[in-house]
């Protein structure tokens, strides 16, 4: 039995040396001579939605190197922004039998549009064409080779030159499109090359007018929404916004969630680099309340007007595209238990001081922790001792949380990591409960007190 475990343990040692040998040869195997010179057919390409069906770019190259000498290879093409390293790459192009490939410029535009590239913006496009030699030996008998690649840069810019007509005014197209607030009609657009586009508006209110690359025409669409404000949980985060829900045709948005005291404004576009100079619904005047009436589009985000949420609770929000209205309606309000919790203890920095309790628990605002309010926290080091939590400033004789569990001793061991318990509320001269901290969990820690669901939580840092 001995002999077989030893020869086990050999083999596995040779097969675990072996890996580490052909990691050795992979890092040490040069890089094959670069013989297919990829060449792009411009050195500036761009991308005019009057030609967007056209081809705009090819890329050729030669047989691989491997391939001259009587290897088969499978050939792979890729593009990314020069210095993404490919990390953003397009998805990877099965190129074989074919030295070259074309792109036409509504498929550059929609790369451009997935690296959030902004119309007129010239951008430096790396692109390259991968040759990795086939085995076709047995798994034994296989050697790795490294792919032959070549590379090619070009610049790469999306620029139109259409109008469309609003109320008299002619408002040029970027990227983002054009929000507008307008009747029900038909709108023509105008271009720099003569030729003319119209498009349908079967309803008033606010519409997003895109340039359509792909099917070379011009679409009015519902634009979306999000909310975005300290009155929610997501709080001023751009990048993770909750966004409303739509009816069928797009026309009334609903969110519903929990609201704190605070402001609110309604993003109609996301952004991801913190700018907040984008187009929103907002209240005719600052600081109206959360109720029912008005909303106007703001394109620039000035003037920053915002509604202001009184109560805490449950809401629903309706946003009326077709009329301009929006609706706050308060579900259910929500009241805090306890405004404050303090924490006292020998296990504590604070000690047992009364007059006043030396910590005071954090309590969430942002909702950040659970998603719903009633959540304080602590955090900070904990010693061999015991504990419990205040509900007023100072003096013993007061309201407590404290264990619902405990010992014959009015103990409650402190749970371990990542561990929840009960906790109670007992009143002003009450029984006296207390958590219990060990010499060997003294540490830092947070404790996450949850008045809504009565639990504590305890992570040790």
């Amino acid at each position: 039995m001995k002999k077989h475990i030893l020869s086990i343990l050999t083999i596995a040692s040779a097969a675990t040396l072996g890996l580490s040998c052909e990691d050795n040869i992979r890092q040490e195997l040069p890089t094959p001579e670069e013989q297919m010179h990829l060449k792009v057919s411009k050195e500036l390409v761009e991308v005019s939605f009057f030609d967007s069906a056209s081809d705009a770019v090819t890329f050729t190259w030669e047989t691989s190197g491997y391939e001259k000498q009587g290897t088969e290879c499978n050939y792979w093409f890729k593009m990314d922004i020069a210095g993404n390293e490919f990390e953003t790459s397009i998805s990877k192009i099965d190129v074989n039998g074919t030295n070259s490939v074309t792109f036409r410029g509504d498929q550059l535009k929609s790369f451009l549009d997935s690296w959030k590239i902004l119309d007129g913006t010239t951008v430096k496009i790396e692109a390259e064409v991968i040759a990795q030699p086939v085995e076709k030996h047995s798994i034994q008998n296989q050697k790795y080779q490294k792919p032959e690649v070549s590379k090619v840069e070009f610049d790469l810019v999306c620029s139109s030159d259409v109008t469309i007509s609003i109320g008299g005014t002619d408002y040029p197209f970027g990227a983002k499109g054009i929000y507008s607030v307008v009747e029900a009609g038909t709108y023509e657009c105008k271009t720099g090359v003569g030729a003319s586009y119209s498009v349908n508006v079967p309803e008033k209110g606010l519409w997003i007018f895109l340039l359509d690359y792909a099917s070379h025409s011009v679409k009015a669409v519902r634009p979306q929404l999000w909310i975005l404000g300290d009155a929610s949980s997501n709080g001023w985060s751009l990048s993770t916004m909750p966004e409303f829900e739509a009816n069928e045709d797009g026309s009334i948005k609903t969110w519903k969630g929990f609201l704190k005291p605070g402001e609110l404004k309604f993003p109609l576009e996301q952004n991801f680099e913190w700018n907040f100079n984008i187009a929103y619904l907002m209240p005719l005047e600052n600081g109206t309340p959360a109720g029912e009436g008005d909303c106007t589009l703001v394109l620039s985000g000035v003037p920053d007007n915002k509604w202001r949420v009184e109560k805490m609770g449950e809401y629903e929000i309706q946003v009326d595209m077709k009329e301009m209205k929006v609706k706050f309606t308060l579900i259910e309000e929500f009241h805090l238990k306890w405004n404050d919790i303090w924490m006292v203890g020998s296990a504590t920095t604070g000690g047992w001081e009364s007059n006043p309790f030396q910590i005071k628990l954090t309590y969430d605002s942002s909702n950040s922790i659970k998603g719903y309010p009633g959540v304080f926290y602590f955090e900070g080091p904990l010693t061999e001792g015991e504990f419990k939590f205040p509900l007023e400033e100072r003096t013993f004789e007061v309201p407590y949380l404290m264990p619902a569990n405990v010992g014959s001793d009015g103990l409650q061991q402190l749970p371990a990591d990542g561990e929840t318990c009960e906790i109670e509320y007992v009143e002003r001269y009450g029984y006296d409960h207390k958590w219990k901290v060990s010499a060997e969990q003294a540490g830092d820690y947070r404790l996450i007190i949850d008045t809504d669901k009565m639990t504590m939580t305890v992570n040790r840092k």
